[in-house]
């Protein structure tokens, strides 16, 4: 059920999916214990002021994950708060700023989207050759066609040799409104550099809809950079729940994990949540939601069964879940990263094993030390203790550690 929001705080339930056709409907998803989800709260009611104010043409509502699991699990929701603009009964998934002037702009884009207001000329007259990227709208704007970005720094010799044949090939496909060539200052933009593991300048990678999906390391003259842009333009992969792009860890990985490049894949998994033999919580995009949102701890391994890292990882996982099957509070969980791309995708998950620690479905640390069965129940008590929950290790203490 979806609650709309007015000024006066009036709540009226409705039937989702039939509210969504019948109302250009702007949602915001949202747990109340989430100390985001809070901060965000006058942002989200002044912005519902003025679109009422305004006269604007949307239904602005909330819904509590806490009561409606699967209302948010059916609509993806692994974070909070997660905004989405329903138009005729399709989302589009708010990545930008949670500032009102930024919602107000998203609204307008979409509409204008789908009314077809913007037209392919208009687009082209405006458009422009070389695009600046910046952290705070990145990936808001990569999120729909193929994005060929250079990461790059002002004072790095090789970005200055390749600053004009970059704007040279901005400049032969700005004609094409299916791509765009972008740069982001790594000086400046240090926040979605590092998000993105830039180690090295220049660095170029190819975004299609908001996913990574190829690092050009070939040679950077013009002739080959307009090949490789061919070819990725023209290669339509096909959907597919395989993995079949690897690439090794770098020598200085000191987390062992396996880099990846993941394709659009639709999560067909319908599975509840699983506790296997090993003690070990399987989730899913379905129950995701329900399996880190409680009053307690989970800690997720996110993995990939080809990568060698993950298999070696695999039976130190299932006995820290034995370690800790008596104490339903703790969780120990995992995420099939093959058969749920759109859930890592949306976790940020560029890595084999990924291991992040929840609290009451609140993200509060990503796991990168040694992996070996000690390190990560002394970790697990350690954020237990830290946060005061220490009653959650009492029942049956004995056997912990056994």
């Amino acid at each position: 059920m979806f609650c709309t929001e007015s000024v006066n705080d009036s709540v009226a339930k409705n039937s989702e999916k039939q509210f969504t056709r019948e109302h250009i409907t702007f949602v915001k998803f949202y747990a109340n214990w989430c100390e985001h989800s809070k901060k965000f709260l006058p942002v989200w009611e002044l912005y519902a002021e003025r679109q009422k104010e305004n006269n604007v043409d949307v239904k602005v509502a909330k819904v509590d994950c806490n009561k409606e699991p699967l209302l948010c699990s059916e609509h993806d929701i692994y974070g909070y708060p997660t905004l989405k603009l329903f138009i005729r009964g399709a989302g589009a998934r708010y990545l930008g700023s949670r500032v009102v002037e930024n919602l107000e702009k998203f609204y307008d884009e979409k509409i204008a989207e789908n009314n077809g207001i913007i037209k392919s000329e208009e687009l082209l007259a405006n458009r422009q050759t070389l695009v600046d990227l910046k952290s705070a709208t990145f990936e808001n704007a990569i999120g729909h066609g193929s994005y060929f970005i250079k990461f790059f720094a002002p004072w790095c010799v090789h970005c200055r040799e390749l600053l004009p044949v970059w704007q040279q090939l901005a400049s032969e496909f700005v004609d094409n409104l299916h791509l765009t060539i972008a740069k982001v200052d790594c000086t400046v933009e240090q926040f979605i550099c590092k998000k993105y593991r830039i180690t090295q300048f220049p660095t170029l990678i190819w975004f299609q809809n908001g996913v990574e999906k190829d690092r050009y390391t070939d040679s950077r003259d013009i002739n080959r950079l307009r090949d490789y842009v061919q070819i990725m333009l023209n290669s339509q992969l096909p959907t597919s729940t395989e993995e079949t792009t690897t690439l090794s860890p770098s020598e200085d990985d000191e987390d062992e994990k396996e880099t990846i490049i993941m394709k659009d894949v639709k999560d067909e998994s319908t599975e509840n949540v699983e506790d296997n033999e090993d003690k070990v919580h399987i989730l899913n995009a379905q129950t995701f939601t329900q399996g880190v949102s409680f009053e307690g701890y989970a800690f997720v391994n996110y993995f990939a069964p080809w990568c060698s890292h993950c298999i070696k990882l695999a039976p130190v996982w299932s006995q820290l879940a034995k370690k800790f099957s008596k104490h339903p509070e703790i969780r120990i969980s995992k995420v099939d990263c093959t058969a749920n791309e759109l859930l890592c995708r949306d976790h940020g998950i560029r890595a084999f094993p990924t291991l992040l620690f929840y609290r009451f479905g609140e993200l509060i640390v990503e796991y990168n030390s040694f992996k070996d069965l000690d390190s990560l129940y002394d970790f697990v008590v350690k954020q237990v203790e830290s946060n005061n929950d220490e009653h959650f290790l009492n029942e049956d203490n004995d056997d912990i550690g056994n």
